[in-house]
């Protein structure tokens, strides 16, 4: 631009001008002509002043001038902002676009190595930061940078693709393609986030085995104390020296090597500190090996073996261990795998056919609650056996070839143990009863149904069915369970109906139990001298069921429901004739027993008026008994 300019600038001077208008009065046209229009300056001029444009506000100096990582980040954004201006632009070269693009990454890594060996002084990122602070203020920062350079880096190359296609531009190669050309270029930041990345890997490495030593020996050294037990002097040497050697292997290692030198000579120190870490780190895996199968060989049976690996289940994350352990995982994976084949068989005897069944009965405990804690306990038990496998394989135990099938027979049975599967069977059920019970649901409103017992025998029931008792028993388990909120509100409703009714309706099972029993007591003979107690019953009775005995509709005044006021008033007065009534029938039966023993007398007494008198005068001493009680019909008895 400066050069176009000094030529204009030359041409304009008055020699220049002079000799123009010597040679154009001299009619020498030719040539006037060609330096007036065959130059090309104003084409030069016009291509020069679009790519300075172009170029003058690329902002390359906020990069080079960045001095902490956002800033680059931030720079870098503005860079990828102003590259796509290049449709704007007639005469910059896509091609040369391209290069620009490369030469821009060579200062971002430039910057960012700058950066870090500013403030932490290149190996600095390795030895002095916490590996929290590392990630924070190196890592995080430094793969945003790299993330969104790819991300920007992407849309472009597909922006400058489609602008080359839509110029028809071809490129200096006619075989490559603009595509072509920008994959072609060198992105100089690669080198420095591999160099990064690896850092990381490595510091992330070192911090997860860091943690694992010192979390295993330093608990076992705990677990020790805690029960009084002695660590032999070389077992806690061993512990000692483990975490003290993984803690300065990073120091000892990479003091003398420039972690940020890109060049062969620093990268090959850098890959020498890494392999000689590595065998560092496999001899202190050595002693832990050695150190854990000694604590296993001690182990007196199964339970103390899974109590061991437990405590020393982090190191099993490190291959020399678990080769050294394999045969007592091998023990140990063989006694969880009897133990689901027994929870597995306990299954498939059924619930109903447990003892678990049985204790729940006892307890008062209704089915499918009692099958549901079943279940759970069961689930439970199957966990504890899958945490164990965990325990002794380490994390993703079942993708490992030997608890692959555990995994699977496990997964089985918890499937099959599913209590919700449990409930929603039992909500169907009910909702299908429910429903098959609205055909009779005027009946039901009655307390005292009318069967047809032995002999044709009409006998009163009450309207109330067991398995109502059962349901309002079952929601308030399953409720403690832990499905009160997915308990249907018809179920609940029904179930608060039933546990209202269900004191009237024992009241009324005994009641009427006793009834029938003392009922059946009575002969013949003596049911007219229980008339007025059995009627008074009877019609009692009476009012708590729909129709009467020979089958036509009652219209008595007081009709008795489940739901009516007088219920509990009813059922009090019902029970207290049927205790009345047990208490005449128990009184008239001990008067037939005594005239019983003194008709006997009768006929063996002596024929002496007295002693004939005595007999006949107890007899009369009953009867007149019965009558003061009340009986009546007692004239036809006697």
């Amino acid at each position: 631009e400066m050069a176009i300019k000094h030529v204009k600038s030359e041409l304009s001077k008055p020699e220049v001008l002079l000799t123009i208008s010597l040679l154009k009065a001299a009619k020498r046209f030719l040539p006037t002509i060609a330096l007036e229009n065959n130059t090309g300056l104003d084409a030069a001029e016009s291509h020069t002043l679009d790519v300075a444009n172009y170029l003058r506000n690329f902002p390359i100096q906020t990069l080079a001038a960045a001095r902490d990582l956002t800033k680059i980040s931030n720079a870098m954004d503005n860079i990828f902002t102003h590259l796509p201006k290049i449709r704007q632009s007639r005469y910059y070269d896509l091609e040369r676009c391209a290069k620009l693009l490369e030469a821009t990454t060579l200062t971002l890594r430039q910057r960012i190595e700058v950066t870090l060996r500013n403030n932490y002084k290149s190996n600095g990122i390795i030895l002095r930061l916490p590996f929290e602070q590392f990630q924070k203020e190196v890592h995080f920062p430094t793969q945003d940078i790299f993330v969104r350079f790819d991300d920007q880096h992407s849309q472009f190359t597909h922006f400058l693709t489609e602008l080359g296609r839509r110029r028809r531009v071809s490129t200096g190669d006619a075989s490559k393609t603009i595509k072509q050309i920008i994959d072609a270029t060198t992105l100089y930041h690669q080198v420095l986030r591999e160099r990064l990345e690896a850092i990381h890997h490595f510091r992330a490495q070192h911090q997860k085995l860091r943690a694992v030593v010192t979390e295993v020996l330093t608990g076992e050294q705990e677990h020790s104390n805690s029960t009084n037990n002695t660590t032999t002097g070389e077992e806690a040497s061993i512990a000692r020296s483990a975490v003290r050697e993984v803690d300065d292997a990073p120091i000892a290692l990479f003091a003398a090597v420039d972690v940020l030198d890109l060049t062969a000579k620093g990268t090959a120190a850098f890959d020498a500190a890494l392999e000689n870490y590595d065998r560092k780190i496999d001899a202190i895996e050595e002693r832990l090996a050695k150190l854990l199968r000694d604590k296993l060989t001690q182990c007196q049976d199964a339970e103390d073996m899974f109590r061991v690996f437990a405590r020393f289940n982090p190191l099993l994350t490190r291959n020399r261990v678990r080769i050294a352990v394999k045969e007592f995982q091998i023990q140990l994976i063989s006694t969880v795998g009897e133990a689901v084949q027994k929870l597995q068989s306990k299954f498939t005897h059924k619930y109903e056919a447990s003892s678990a069944s049985r204790i729940s009965r006892l307890r008062g405990i209704p089915p499918v609650s009692g099958k549901i804690m079943w279940a759970k306990q069961m689930e439970r038990q199957v966990h504890a056996l899958m945490k164990r496998m965990g325990d002794v394989l380490g994390l993703n135990w079942g993708q490992h070839l030997e608890g692959r099938q555990l995994r699977r027979s496990g997964d089985e049975l918890l499937s099959k143990l599913d209590a919700r599967a449990f409930f929603r069977a039992w909500v169907t059920d009910w909702e299908r009863e429910l429903s098959s019970d609205k055909a009779t649901g005027r009946l039901n409103s009655y307390p005292i149904i009318i069967i047809t017992g032995r002999s044709n025998k009409l006998i009163p029931k009450v309207n109330f069915d067991e398995k109502y008792e059962y349901l309002f028993r079952e929601i308030r388990h399953l409720k403690w369970l832990g499905f009160d909120k997915d308990i249907p509100r018809t179920l609940q409703i029904v179930a608060e109906e039933s546990l209202a009714r269900y004191p009237h309706a024992m009241a009324l099972k005994s009641a009427l139990r006793s009834f029938t029993v003392v009922r059946d007591l009575i002969t013949p003979e003596l049911e007219p001298l229980m008339d007025t107690q059995l009627k008074a019953i009877q019609e009692s009775i009476s009012e708590a069921f729909d129709v009467s005995l020979d089958g036509t509709k009652i219209t008595s005044k007081r009709r008795v429901r489940w739901d009516t006021k007088e219920m509990a008033e009813w059922v009090a007065a019902l029970t207290e004739l049927v205790s009345r009534f047990e208490e005449r029938v128990e009184s008239l039966l001990r008067a037939c027993d005594k005239v019983d023993i003194a008709l006997s007398l009768l006929e063996k007494v002596d024929f002496e008026t007295i002693k004939f008198q005595n007999v006949v005068k107890s007899i009369q001493k009953i009867v007149d008994q019965l009558s003061l009680a009340g009986y009546t019909d007692l004239v036809s008895w006697v």
